[in-house]
Formats: structure tokens, sequence, C-alpha cells
């Protein structure tokens, strides 16, 4: 082993205590009480943890999926016809008129990943454990109302392709025959988003519309890529216009996402990356 190699193994062994020390390097979040919940909420039961199973006392056959995006502000929270489905870390998307306004949330990441652990605040577990509603996990159970995602049967509704939360969440909609998907708060403009998940979340869209489902998708959703007025540029039909959008798009809002996605997606690992992580909260 060099005496380089051997000097970074020690400073990321340092970087791993001292930032264990010095506590978690991102801002807390104020909680929604989950306990606050809205009286439009449906009214669900687990009746199979481990083959996640959840039936529905008041069934819906409507189902908005909200992310964190911008266009999270379309979601019909303040309907009694929709089941609200959420994930993550992303409590503060799913309150109306002060409550707490969700039927089902997915948390699929392993939660002691220290990449995971990296990007959540210290108090999402404690939070998660309190959720009265149904909790999508992969192989753990952080909630007395925990269940497993059913895999299989996401994936015989469709096929074996999921790049992102969103994507398991319309596959499990199709294979529990809701007949209205919407998605909202979905923008995936960023550089994993955009290469990686929002294939996925489009096939599966398409996919669904195919079968007859109706697709709700907010004004905006097609707006981040090629746009012009209210009507996207057209590759081929609108020649040069169309190629001077999707640089312009490339240039200002993906290429700025990469650094991005490198620092958040892992702790820091060299002394320099622990300080400019204390800087940034």
């Amino acid at each position: 082993m060099s005496l380089r190699q051997a000097w970074r193994l020690t400073e990321r062994a340092a970087v791993d205590h001292l930032s264990a020390w010095l506590g978690h390097p991102k801002a807390d979040v104020p909680w929604m009480p989950c306990s606050a919940r809205s009286p439009l909420c449906a009214n669900l039961t687990v009746t199979d943890v481990e083959a996640g199973r959840v039936m529905s006392l008041t069934p819906r056959s409507k189902v908005a999926i909200v992310g964190g995006g911008s266009t999270a502000y379309y979601a019909p929270l303040d309907r009694d016809d929709w089941e609200i489905w959420s994930c993550n870390n992303l409590a503060q998307v799913t309150v109306h008129d002060g409550l707490f306004r969700a039927d089902r949330w997915f948390e699929l990441h392993d939660l002691e990943d220290p990449a995971v652990v990296y990007r959540r605040s210290p108090r999402f577990t404690a939070w998660l454990a309190h959720l009265p509603i149904p909790v999508y996990q992969f192989g753990r159970r952080d909630n007395p109302r925990s269940v497993e995602y059913p895999l299989l049967a996401a994936i015989t509704a469709g096929r074996d392709y999921f790049g992102c939360t969103f994507a398991y969440q319309i596959s499990l909609a199709m294979a529990e025959g809701f007949t209205t998907i919407g998605l909202y708060g979905a923008d995936l403009t960023t550089a994993r988003e955009a290469t990686v998940e929002r294939a996925t979340v489009e096939w599966w869209l398409g996919y669904a519309q195919g079968r007859g489902i109706t697709v709700a998708l907010p004004p905006a959703y097609a707006e981040p890529i090629v746009r012009t007025g209210r009507h996207p540029y057209r590759y081929a039909y609108d020649g040069e216009a169309e190629r001077a959008t999707v640089e312009q798009w490339l240039l200002g809002t993906y290429a700025p996402t990469l650094d991005t996605f490198r620092r958040d997606n892992r702790p820091p690992r060299t002394c320099r990356e622990l300080w400019r992580a204390r800087v940034r909260a």
C-alpha cells in the first residue's frame, strides 16, 4: 500500500468519526405531526404484512402520487375521492389545511446505508415509526403498520423496470386496480432523475394509459426539457429551435445538478468535503 493510499484510508476513517461527533450536517425540518390527520384520508387496514396486502374500507378508484417537486401544488389533497401516496422524507408536501393528508407511505431505501443516513434528517426514523398509515418497505419493519412492498405483484402488473420510487408506486396502483393515476411533484429534471428515473416513470405511465387507465398529470409536466409557449419543440420537425432549446436545458438545468448528485448521494470522504458540507449546512 502506498503512502497516499494509507493517508486516504486514515483520513476517511477520521472523517467518519468526526462526522458522527459533529452530528447530522443537514438542517432539520419541521415534521408534520402525523397524528393530526385530515378527515379526507382513506380508511385503510393492513391484511397481510409479508405479501404487502392493504384493504380499503372506503374504496377509491383514484390515486395521486405526490413527490417533492414544484408541481406537487396541483395534487388533489382537498378531494376525498383520491388516495394520496407519498414517499421518503416528503412530509411537507402532504399537508392540507394544516392536517396530514396521506394514505400510504413508501420508504424503500435501506435506512442503514451511509448515503441514505446522510440524506435523511435525524428525526426522520422516529417520525416514520409513528406514521398511522401503511408504510411500504423492503425487508424492514420500522413502523407497526409497515408492510413488505409486493415486488412480484408489481412486476406481474407490467415488467421488472424500476428506476425510482415513483415507478414502484405506479406499478402497485396498476396491480391494485386503480382506474386513475395522478403524478404530481415529479419534475425529474436533475441529472439522475432525467437520465435514470424519467424513462421508467414515463414507460409505466404510457403502459398504464395503454391499459385504459386515466393518467392525470400537472400542466407543467412537459416543461423542463423543450418548451415554447404552451407547446414543446418537436425533434426534426422544429429543427434549429429544438436543438437550441435542448442545448440551453442541458447547460442551464441538467449540468449544474451533476456536482449536487456527487455531493449529496454519499457522506463526506475527505476533510475538504466535510468542511464544505458544514459550511453549506
